[in-house]
């Protein structure tokens, strides 16, 4: 994960210049990114290796690594394209941040409980 949130960040700096809604997508795979990083250690010290809490845990945050798989495959394949006019890519990318961010939300709502 260490990776891939340096080339989220690497690929912010390269888009801060470019485009806003390029950069502000970058930013949020490399946020994503820290914070699944963390949440395996959290979900070990917090559920252990049996709960019910945990089954949930694993689920979501199973949910949250494949969105943020899927957005951050749009970025390493068609991230040079989208500088370009390829609205239908740029379409998708906004699309999966949206779902993104709403995971972010629900998997964060995971640890307050």
């Amino acid at each position: 994960h260490a990776r891939a949130e340096k080339f989220a960040v690497d690929q912010a700096e390269r888009w801060s210049q470019e485009d806003e809604d390029l950069y502000e997508t970058a930013v949020c795979v490399a946020r994503c990114r820290r914070f699944l990083r963390f949440s395996y250690a959290f979900g070990y010290l917090a559920f252990g290796t049996t709960s019910d809490g945990r089954e949930l845990f694993e689920f979501s945050q199973g949910e949250f690594e494949t969105a943020l798989e899927r957005l951050t495959g749009v970025m390493e394949n068609q991230g040079d394209k989208l500088g370009t006019d390829a609205d239908l890519d740029r379409q998708r990318l906004a699309s999966l941040k949206v779902v993104l961010e709403g995971q972010l939300a629900t998997f964060q709502g995971l640890f307050q409980t």
